[in-house]
């Protein structure tokens, strides 16, 4: 998935990125091209910046999950907006103008928001806050994007789901080192602005942890957040399985003509088989394209089944009993056929097989369909709610070691 990596300056200049450099020589040459930018920095200067540089530099990282909208379950992505506020110290050698609305501090940091394919909107403020006679710099950025999102469709319409938004520093965590904020959570949701579609959100709606992974042989520091959202399932047992269930029961029907007559037969069961053939191609345009099958597939394969074995059981069962010389269309019918009420009744006896076969397999299905779904559902939060509390025990411990402001 394309990444922007997000250095807190949209006007940096290559002297500005090199500042962040990850080496003590390329600190060195970006703050020469620094002097002879103009920015004014004496050797002195020089000397303190690379010192400051050189040491970790901690960073309170807080997330506002504002809205997440159009979860989109055939392109596997959903949009977020988002504001990402980073708090750091300001070094002693650097103040804010007075009066300058478009102020970016000497150093800011870099990071990326994973599995980002679209970034619609961009901005970032900067402010200065000082907590206890210390200087902070505050960053503010605000991102509306569309990140993409492997589902998990097996169990689909019932399905739940994790939404990740994840944040990734690019600088390595010798340099920078991220913390969750103090006395508060580092992340929160607005529920109530969010359109997820045909999904809402589960009982527990976020975890979310900052910890330390290895990235491109280095390690560095992430936000992840994990959105629980479960899919409505009504809307395609409804629109879906409910009308297949009518097209399998309308089969039973065909019974009622006489099982010599197939034009008329034929003419049913091809209609109905045509109809579930349709409604399987209306599901695939919902679904993205998969090497597996999903709950609701299995019921439209299984209504197939039960139709086409309909059909052929219509074709065979006249012609073990009545010859095709007998029902010829070239010549009248005889008046009588010794195997006529044979036939019947053994037409009559495939009915009620195929009426047990079909009511049997609707409650199978259906029986299964919510006791899955509910299983599902608690093991869903049960895993979230575990996730939430090993997520803590490991935030609890950095917190210990975060600055305090």
């Amino acid at each position: 998935m394309p990444v922007v990596h997000r250095n807190m300056r949209p006007d940096s200049s290559p002297g500005d990125e090199g500042y962040t450099g990850t080496t003590k020589q390329e600190i060195m040459q970006a703050l020469k091209n620094m002097v002879v930018q103009g920015n004014g920095l004496t050797g002195s200067g020089i000397a303190r910046a690379c010192t400051q540089q050189l040491q970790q530099v901690e960073v309170q990282v807080e997330l506002e999950i504002r809205r997440v909208f159009h979860l989109d379950t055939r392109a596997q992505t959903f949009g977020a907006q988002l504001r990402f506020c980073l708090t750091w110290e300001l070094p002693e050698n650097e103040r804010k103008p007075r009066g300058e609305p478009g102020w970016v501090p000497s150093w800011t940091p870099l990071y990326r928001i994973k599995s980002l394919l679209h970034e619609l909107q961009y901005d970032v403020l900067y402010d200065v806050t000082t907590v206890k006679g210390i200087n902070y710099v505050v960053a503010e950025a605000r991102h509306r994007v569309i990140i993409f999102e492997h589902l998990k469709l097996k169990s689909f319409p019932h399905d739940c789901e994790q939404l990740t938004i994840e944040l990734e520093s690019t600088q390595p965590a010798d340099l920078v080192s991220w913390k969750p904020a103090l006395g508060r959570e580092s992340v929160s949701l607005d529920v109530d602005r969010c359109h997820l579609d045909d999904f809402v959100f589960a009982d527990l709606p976020y975890t979310w942890k900052v910890y330390r992974s290895n990235s491109a042989s280095k390690k560095v520091y992430c936000l992840k957040t994990s959105l629980k959202v479960k899919r409505l399932a009504w809307y395609y047992l409804i629109n879906v399985a409910f009308v297949l269930f009518v097209l399998g029961s309308l089969m039973l029907c065909s019974w009622s003509i006489h099982p010599s007559n197939l034009e008329a037969r034929f003419e049913v069961d091809f209609t109905l088989i045509l109809t579930v053939i349709a409604y399987k191609l209306v599901i695939s345009d919902m679904l993205p394209r998969m090497s597996y099958m999903t709950q609701l597939d299995r019921y439209v394969m299984g209504s197939f089944i039960f139709l086409t074995l309909a059909t052929v059981t219509h074709a065979l069962l006249p012609l073990s009993m009545v010859s095709k010389a007998e029902n010829s269309p070239l010549t009248r019918p005889p008046n009588l056929n010794e195997n006529e009420d044979k036939l019947i009744a053994t037409d009559m006896l495939s009915c009620y097989v195929f009426s047990a076969v079909w009511s049997l397999f609707n409650i199978t299905f259906f029986c299964h369909f919510f006791w899955s779904n509910r299983a599902e559902n608690r093991k869903f939060i049960a895993l979230a709610s575990q996730e939430r509390i090993d997520w803590q025990v490991v935030q609890s411990e950095m917190s210990d070691v975060a600055p305090s402001r």
